[in-house]
């Protein structure tokens, strides 16, 4: 395992210390837009909402973006969506220039190869193959940071097809084991940013003060109800399934708990949500003229978060009901997929 990972030491070293904190970036460009006068009322008040969360999310970094935080948070969801949109652009331009920084598509490049690479390193993380406990003992810091770094460029390449979200995956895994290690939980999991700054990527639950450690008074992954008892019982218990190291599949008794099955099932939908959103449809080209065409679609006020999961479902039901009601007990052939062909 700690032969396979330093392997991978040249990808990461091309990529993670190079590669732009989009995240952040997207935060301050959409509180930006949020502050410019909307073609409408129901734009403005949405623009309204929407900059009271993201000054909220802003005040942990970049941290909390797991694949139900996204969707249940429209600030999130249209920050990730603008480093999808910046992603595409700058593979297109060749260049990205941020905040007067220039950076070459090789950095894009080698963020692309890191996250194939460590995707295929974690196939025997998930499977089994390398125990939980050790891997994450060892590693979890450096994996929470290539995770934190790669992640837009997984959500980008993953929006046509599933590809590389087992990295998305252990970056939850990596903060939920710093919470229940008594060892780690006293200190924040941060990365190191090409600007030279230190971005958080999941905050602490405890502090050190004169030596010991006390529980961070802020924090918000501190139970409110017993934080003490409850703190030690679940970094025991923890302890006790990391002993045991079973198939990380099981969610109830792998790192990432509840919080790691709620994102895998919120995956495909998230990415389904964003394709949705930036795939040109009917109401896009009705609004075009109430608004700037040049404008990011993740900047646009004129839609909203609700309207997209609408629009999903109601795509769901229609394909539901070209299929038939009873698709469920017997899906007929269709001519087309015949193999004899008729």
């Amino acid at each position: 395992m700690t032969t396979h990972y330093v392997e991978l030491r040249p990808a990461r070293d091309a990529a993670v210390p190079h590669f732009p904190p989009l995240l952040r970036a997207a935060q301050q460009r959409v509180l930006a837009a949020t502050e410019q006068p909307q073609c409408n009322t129901e734009a403005g008040y949405r623009a309204h909402e929407v900059r009271a969360q993201i000054e909220s999310w802003m005040r942990f970094d970049f941290a909390f973006t797991t694949a139900r935080e996204i969707i249940d948070c429209e600030a999130k969801f249209r920050a990730m969506l603008w480093t999808v949109e910046t992603i595409r652009q700058w593979r297109t331009d060749g260049i990205l220039e941020l905040n007067g920084v220039r950076y070459p598509q090789a950095v894009l490049t080698a963020a692309h190869d890191l996250a194939h690479d460590l995707n295929a390193f974690l196939f025997h993380y998930e499977t089994g193959s390398y125990p939980a406990r050790q891997t994450l003992g060892l590693l979890h810091r450096s994996l929470a940071v290539v995770s934190k770094a790669t992640e837009p460029v997984v959500w980008e390449a993953s929006l046509d097809a599933r590809w590389g979200r087992r990295v998305l995956r252990i970056g939850i895994a990596c903060q939920h084991f710093n919470d229940v290690t008594p060892i780690h939980c006293i200190s924040d999991m941060t990365w190191k940013t090409v600007e030279g700054t230190r971005r958080l990527v999941h905050p602490r639950l405890k502090r050190t003060v004169s030596g010991a450690s006390v529980l961070e008074g802020n924090s918000p992954i501190r139970p409110r109800l017993l934080p003490g008892p409850r703190i030690r019982i679940r970094a025991f218990m923890w302890y006790l399934v990391g002993l045991v190291s079973p198939n990380p599949r099981i969610w109830f008794l792998s790192y990432g708990g509840r919080r790691l099955h709620l994102h895998r099932r919120s995956e495909n939908q998230v990415a389904g949500l964003m394709k949705l959103a930036i795939t040109p449809d009917e109401r896009q080209a009705q609004t075009a003229s109430e608004r700037d065409t040049e404008l990011m679609v993740s900047l646009d006020f004129t839609w909203s978060l609700t309207d997209l999961k609408e629009r999903q479902r109601q795509i769901l039901r229609n394909q539901r009901k070209a299929q038939g009601r009873l698709a469920w007990l017997w899906f007929p052939r269709r001519a087309e997929y015949s193999t004899d062909g008729s």
